[in-house]
């Protein structure tokens, strides 16, 4: 059985393949829950980690500083190790919330709850590739 502190250090522990700085540039594709008609494909994206700080450039309009939730090393022996980050921005005001999930094998998945705006949800999938570091 997993100790608390073996937990904590599965959260904590860096991801195989990226660095304590982290540049990925992505491509992502929107589809919107509750409207049939929209989708948004082959957007890029930006993910950054600079000094411990995680930035996510989108659009100009939604904020950029994000918080990461969550670290995940591949399990020893998985079939292809691969980690997972998860990186998230609230907005309390607002009550809207991003979140970005991202492996270390290059798949991204975006979600995006904007209670105060149309549409309210938001999915995109897509991928990344490490940008020059």
């Amino acid at each position: 059985m997993l100790t608390r502190a073996a937990i904590a250090a599965l959260f904590l522990s860096p991801l195989p393949g990226y660095a304590q700085e982290v540049s990925l540039t992505c491509t992502l594709s929107i589809i919107c829950i509750e409207i049939s008609a929209c989708s948004d494909l082959d957007q890029e994206i930006a993910i950054a980690q600079e000094g411990g700080v995680w930035s996510v450039d989108w659009n100009a309009e939604l904020p950029s500083d994000y918080e990461e939730i969550a670290n995940i090393p591949a399990p020893e022996g998985a079939l292809e190790p691969t980690g997972l980050r998860t990186l998230m921005h609230t907005n309390e005001e607002t009550q809207a919330v991003q979140i970005i999930s991202f492996a270390d094998n290059g798949n991204l998945v975006l979600t995006l709850h904007q209670p105060h705006i149309r549409p309210q949800a938001v999915t995109g999938f897509g991928t990344c590739e490490a940008a020059a570091q």
